[in-house]
């Protein structure tokens, strides 16, 4: 028998499918598959840097993305901070793949450059 999936509250505001424990499963499994910063390369210690999972497009924008795994990077703390939220952590970077692969080319760039001076 199928039962009608409830799609609004009491009040009428529409409820998303999407439950905290499916965004954090969704975040532990992309850790797991992703366990290295996407901009820095740093993985998790337990005297350094831990890993965070930023959402491309915050929760808070669009609940129903919080568990796609095509909406999720892997940042330390310290990119997250500085990356992946500008400074602020109520604000979030809408180009934040773009800034990773821009600051990972100038720095692969400076990198070599810097070899061939050697």
């Amino acid at each position: 028998m199928n039962v009608p999936v409830k799609t609004t509250n009491l009040a009428g505001a529409v409820l998303h499918p999407v439950s905290e424990y499916q965004i954090s499963k969704a975040k532990r499994n992309h850790r797991r598959l992703y366990p290295t910063c996407r901009l820095c390369e740093c993985r998790a210690s337990l005297w350094g840097r831990g890993l965070d999972v930023h959402h491309y497009v915050p929760v808070h924008v669009d609940r129903s993305l919080g568990a796609d795994p095509g909406n999720l990077i892997t940042l330390c703390r310290v990119c997250h901070w500085t990356v992946g939220h500008l400074y602020d952590w109520k604000d979030y970077n809408e180009c934040v793949d773009a800034t990773v692969i821009n600051i990972r080319a100038i720095y692969h760039g400076v990198a070599r450059s810097g070899k061939d001076a050697a």
